[in-house]
C-alpha cells in the first residue's frame, strides 16, 4: 500500500462549555466514524470522550461515555456514504441487535464484526468503552472472500484467532498510533493475515463451526498447514515430524475429522490464491506466478482447484474483480 496521511482527532464533553454537547457529539460521530441515531434518556447527564486516528480510509476510534442507544436506521444508511466494516473491541459488556431483531450479547474483551450497510442497534451501558477499527469493504474482501459469513458473531468464542486479534486491537489505541512512527501498511497486513486465519478456521470447508475440533493433534496439524501451506514442496511427512507423530497417525487423525491432509492443504492454498487474485498489489503477477506463490505445482491444477472451490477460473476471478470497480 502507499503511504497514508495520518491524522488524530480528540473530542470530549469535558473540554469547555457547550450549549448542546449532545448535538455536537452527534455531528462529531457522523464525521469521524458513522452516522447513527443516538438515543439518551437525559441530555443533562450525557458525557463522552472520543479519540480517532485516521490513516486514509482506515481508522481506529475509541469512544467512552454515558449510557446510550445507537441506532443505524434506514434513514441513516440513505444519508451515509460509508461502505465499510467495523471491527469492534468491547471494554465493557453491551448488547447488539441486528436488522432481524436477533440479539447478540457482547462480553467485555471480545470482538464483533459489523457491516455498516446493514441496520442495527447498539445498547451501551454507563461508562462503556468501545474501540472500533474501520475496514473498507474492498480491502477486507482481499483477505476474506465473504465477510458476511463472520459478521454479528462473537469472534473470540468461535476461534482462538479471535482472541489473538482482540489482544492485538486492545493495544492499538489512537494515542499509541499517534505517538509511534508506524507503517500503516504493515499493521494492516498483520491484521489481514490474522483475519484470514480466523476466516479459514471458522468458515472454510472442514474448519467451520460444525467441523471445529478440540482434538489437540488435529489443531496442531491444521496450524502447521496454515503456516507452511505455500511451500510448493511441502510433504505430509514434514508436517507429521513437526507435530511429533507418525505419518500413519497423521492420516488417521485427519480421517477422524472427516477430512484429509490433502483436502485441508488445498483449502488453505485456494484461499491464499483468491486473496492474491483480488488484490491490486498483485496485478503485475501472472496467473502462473500466483499459483506458484500459493503453493500449486502447475497452473492447470490451480485452475481446477479454483473452479471446484469458487466456481470460476483464476482469470475469471480477476476479471470479475475488475468489472466491479
Amino acid at each position: 500500500m502507499n503511504k497514508l496521511m495520518h491524522q488524530t482527532f480528540n473530542w470530549s464533553t469535558s473540554n469547555g462549555e457547550m450549549e448542546d454537547k449532545f448535538s455536537e457529539f452527534d455531528s462529531i460521530l457522523s464525521k469521524s466514524l458513522i452516522k447513527v441515531t443516538t438515543v439518551i434518556s437525559n441530555p443533562a447527564d450525557f458525557w463522552c470522550h472520543l479519540s480517532s486516528h485516521h490513516a486514509g480510509l482506515f481508522s481506529v476510534t475509541d469512544i467512552n461515555g454515558s449510557v446510550k442507544q445507537s441506532r443505524r436506521s434506514a434513514k441513516d444508511l440513505a444519508r451515509s456514504e460509508s461502505d465499510a466494516f467495523h471491527l469492534v473491541y468491547s471494554g465493557l459488556p453491551w448488547l447488539f441487535v441486528n436488522h432481524l431483531g436477533h440479539e447478540l450479547p457482547v462480553p467485555a474483551g471480545t470482538l464483533v464484526l459489523i457491516d455498516t450497510r446493514k441496520q442495527y442497534i447498539s445498547s451501551l451501558p454507563e461508562g462503556f468503552l468501545n474501540r472500533t477499527v474501520t475496514l473498507p469493504r474492498e480491502w477486507l474482501q482481499t483477505w476474506i472472500p465473504e465477510p458476511e459469513k463472520i459478521i454479528e458473531l462473537n469472534l473470540c468464542h468461535l476461534s482462538g484467532w479471535g482472541k489473538v486479534i482482540a489482544s492485538y486491537i486492545e493495544n492499538l489505541s489512537p494515542q499509541y498510533l499517534e505517538k509511534n512512527d508506524f507503517q500503516s501498511s504493515l499493521l494492516l497486513d498483520q491484521l489481514g493475515v490474522m483475519l484470514s486465519f480466523l476466516y479459514n478456521e471458522v468458515v472454510c470447508e472442514n474448519a467451520s463451526p460444525g467441523h471445529f475440533s478440540h482434538d489437540r493433534h488435529y489443531q496442531r496439524i491444521v496450524d502447521s498447514l496454515q503456516q507452511r501451506h505455500t511451500n510448493i514442496l511441502l510433504k505430509a511427512e514434514e508436517i507429521a515430524h513437526e507435530v511429533g507423530m507418525s505419518i500413519r497417525n497423521l492420516h488417521r487423525v485427519m480421517a477422524n475429522q472427516g477430512t484429509s491432509y490433502g483436502q485441508v492443504l488445498m483449502n488453505f492454498r485456494a484461499q491464499t490464491a483468491l486473496r492474491m487474485l483480488k488484490a491490486d498489489k498483485y496485478d503485475e503477477l501472472s496467473i502462473s506466478e500466483i499459483a506458484r506463490r500459493a503453493g500449486f505445482v502447475d497452473t492447470s491444477h490451480f485452475s481446477r482447484v479454483c473452479k471446484k472451490h469458487f466456481g470460476l477460473s483464476p482469470g475469471q476471478i480477476r476479471k470479475n474483480r475488475d468489472s466491479h470497480r
